[in-house]
């Protein structure tokens, strides 16, 4: 996995770019995508937009699945996304701060990020611990009870 703002064309905006949405809308058509999961949709109004846009007004996909971990800013891509019937945005924080960790401790992709070339993230000096202290940082009191501190 490479650092993925150091990649060519890194940019955390699509939603200007009218050669991306048309070669997006092309993809979209010639390979018959009828399925979307998406993570991370902050507030929908950016790739979450930008992707549902991009389908065929007739055609729009079968599934469309967008997943956002913090409740205050999915609630509010709930409401930004509502023009799509097609999307189901889901709050994605359904699984317990242990399990999450677990899971990036775990994960081969992060533990042997240097076998991936075409892969991008947000960390490549020590990935599990940038995710880690990210999924810890959301909740201090998930914190305290973690490392079983009393709350105050």
């Amino acid at each position: 996995m490479r650092l993925y703002s150091e990649s060519k064309h890194a940019s955390i905006s699509m939603h200007d770019d009218n050669e991306i949405r048309a070669t997006l809308h092309r993809i979209i058509e010639k390979e018959k995508i009828n399925i979307v999961i998406e993570s991370g949709t902050y507030d929908g109004l950016r790739s979450t937009t930008f992707v549902a846009e991009s389908f065929p007004k007739y055609s729009p996909p079968v599934s469309f699945i967008t997943i956002e971990a913090n409740w205050k800013v999915w609630k509010r891509a709930k409401c930004n996304l509502s023009r799509f019937n097609f999307i189901k945005p889901i709050w994605g924080d359904r699984i317990s701060i242990k399990e999450a960790l677990r899971f990036i401790q775990q994960d081969d992709y992060l533990r042997n990020h240097k076998d991936y070339d075409n892969i991008f993230i947000d960390d490549i000096i020590d990935p599990i611990v940038f995710y880690s202290k990210e999924i810890l940082a959301k909740d201090k009191w998930n914190l305290f009870s973690l490392l079983n501190i009393p709350r105050k």
